[in-house]
């Protein structure tokens, strides 16, 4: 792993793009960001502040990586997927709403044949993402100007 501490410090900076010495491709990173050893970063992606990139990732040309957006990766890798209307919650390749997750996500992990991993770990995954949701749609409704639910 990498942070953008690292980053900033040891590669060639210019105009707040960092340069990979063994890649030669640049990208911008923000404060607190981390960066999973194998994750393959194209040219020009930019990556926001607290943004975590898990082992092995692969992120193209130009992508842009929101800020402070939380992946979890342990078995399964787990984040939030805002779209349009809602956020959802995406664990291993289920992807369902906060409250699909609190009615269904036993019976998902049954399905898969992880009830084990699930009363273990994949619940305080849960939870850790639901408050990513949380944070997530606030800071959605404060852009939009609104604050609890009142514009």
């Amino acid at each position: 792993m990498i942070t953008s501490e690292e980053i900033k410090k040891n590669w060639e900076e210019k105009d707040g793009w960092y340069r990979n010495p063994n890649t030669k491709l640049w990208l911008k990173i923000g404060n607190g960001a981390e960066i999973g050893n194998g994750a393959e970063i194209g040219d020009w992606a930019e990556i926001g502040d607290r943004a975590k990139i898990g082992n092995g990732a692969e992120i193209g040309d130009r992508a842009k990586i929101g800020e402070r957006f939380l992946t979890i990766q342990d078995k399964y890798i787990g984040h939030i997927y805002p779209t349009k209307d809602d956020v959802l919650i995406r664990i291993g390749c289920e992807i369902h709403t906060v409250a699909d997750w609190d009615a269904h996500g036993a019976a998902y992990a049954r399905k898969a044949g992880e009830e084990k991993w699930w009363d273990i770990v994949g619940k305080r995954i849960l939870e850790m993402l639901k408050q990513e949701v949380t944070l997530y749609q606030a800071e959605r409704n404060l852009i939009k100007g609104e604050v609890n639910g009142s514009k």
